[in-house]
C-alpha cells in the first residue's frame, strides 16, 4: 500500500466540474468566447497570474493502474508573480485505507507531507533548482500530479495545458444554471512527440499516434471547464480513449474515460488569507530531498 498511494496521490490533477459551483455575484460581467480555445486558456491563466489571492475547496478522483481514489481538501495561493505561496491538502481514500496529502510552498522550498497508515513521509523540493532549470528549458511534459505546485500553482497548470494542448472553440454550457465555457484539448504534435520520440517523423508527417505505448497514467486529451462570468478554472478532467474493444460503452455514445480529475468549488478570489498557512513546521520525520526526481519527471534539465 505503501507503494501504491504515493504514485497514485502524485498522478493527481482537478476533477469534473462541481455541481454545486458557486453562483456568480450578481454584478460579475460575462466574458464573450475567445475566437479559440487556446486563446481563452490563455486568457484563463492570465487571470490567475494575476489574482492576489485564491481560496477553494477541491474534491477529486483518480483511476489508474486499476485503483480507484476519491479525496477532498482545500487550495490556497497568495502573492504574485512565479514565487506564489501556496497550499494544497487532500484527505484521501484508497478502498478501506484513508491517508492526506499536504503540499506547503514557503516561496524556497515545496515541501510535501504523506500520512499513510504506516507511517508519515516528508518530502522536500529545492524551487530555487526548479525555477533556474524552468527559465532554460520548457517542461517536455504537461504538469500533472504535484508538478504544478512546484511550478507555481494553478496558473502555472494552465500555462503548462496551453503549452501542450490545442483546444477547440469554448462551446457554451451551464451546470445548474451557471453559465459555463466547455474546452476539450489534444496534444499538440510536438508536445506529443517529446512524449513519443520513436513516433515523431510518423507525428509531423500528420500520421495518427500509436496510442499503445503512451503510459497508463498520461492523458490522451484533456477537458476543462471555465465559468463564463468569471473565467475561473472549475474543472480540469484528463481523459483517455476507450479501448476499440469496448463496443458497449462506445455504442452509448462514451468515446473516452477519465483517469484523473479536479473540481474547484466554493472559490474566493481576492480575499484575505492567513498567511501563516504557509508557514512550514519543522517535520519530526527525515525529510527527503526528491528535487532530482522531480525535474526528471517534468523533463526537466539543469545546466551544469
Amino acid at each position: 500500500m505503501k507503494a501504491i498511494l504515493p504514485k497514485l496521490t502524485v498522478a493527481i490533477a482537478v476533477l469534473a466540474v462541481c455541481a454545486s459551483a458557486q453562483q456568480p455575484p450578481a454584478a460579475a460581467t460575462a466574458y464573450p468566447a475567445a475566437s479559440s480555445g487556446q486563446a481563452m486558456m490563455h486568457q484563463v491563466a492570465r487571470q490567475l497570474h494575476q489574482q492576489t489571492s485564491v481560496s477553494a475547496k477541491v474534491r477529486h478522483r483518480v483511476n489508474l493502474l486499476g485503483r480507484q481514489l476519491n479525496g477532498a481538501g482545500q487550495y490556497l495561493q497568495w502573492g504574485a508573480g512565479d514565487e506564489k505561496l501556496l497550499r494544497l491538502e487532500l484527505a484521501i481514500q484508497v478502498g478501506e485505507a484513508s491517508t492526506s496529502l499536504k503540499q506547503v510552498c514557503d516561496g524556497r522550498f515545496l515541501w510535501i507531507h504523506y500520512n499513510l497508515p504506516d507511517g508519515a513521509n516528508v518530502q522536500r523540493v529545492d524551487l530555487r533548482r526548479v525555477r533556474k532549470a524552468a527559465t532554460q528549458a520548457a517542461p517536455a511534459r504537461p504538469a500533472s500530479g504535484d508538478h504544478w505546485i512546484a511550478l507555481g500553482g494553478l496558473p502555472k497548470l494552465l500555462d503548462s495545458l496551453a503549452a501542450s494542448f490545442q483546444f477547440d472553440p469554448p462551446q457554451p454550457s451551464q451546470i445548474q444554471d451557471v453559465p459555463v465555457w466547455r474546452l476539450q484539448g489534444r496534444w499538440k504534435t510536438e508536445a506529443l512527440a517529446n512524449l513519443l520520440p520513436e513516433q515523431a517523423d510518423a507525428l509531423h508527417a500528420a500520421e495518427p499516434p500509436d496510442w499503445s505505448v503512451l503510459p497508463e497514467c498520461m492523458p490522451h486529451l484533456v477537458e476543462a471547464v471555465v465559468g463564463r462570468d468569471d473565467l475561473f478554472p472549475y474543472s480540469i478532467d484528463y481523459r483517455r480513449y476507450l479501448p476499440v474493444a469496448d463496443d458497449a460503452r462506445r455504442a452509448a455514445g462514451a468515446a473516452s474515460e477519465s483517469i484523473v480529475a479536479m473540481e474547484l468549488y466554493e472559490v474566493t478570489l481576492g480575499g484575505r488569507i492567513d498567511t501563516r498557512q504557509f508557514n512550514h513546521a519543522p517535520p519530526q520525520v527525515e525529510v527527503i530531498d526528491v528535487t532530482d526526481q522531480y525535474l526528471a519527471k517534468m523533463g526537466l534539465l539543469e545546466a551544469p
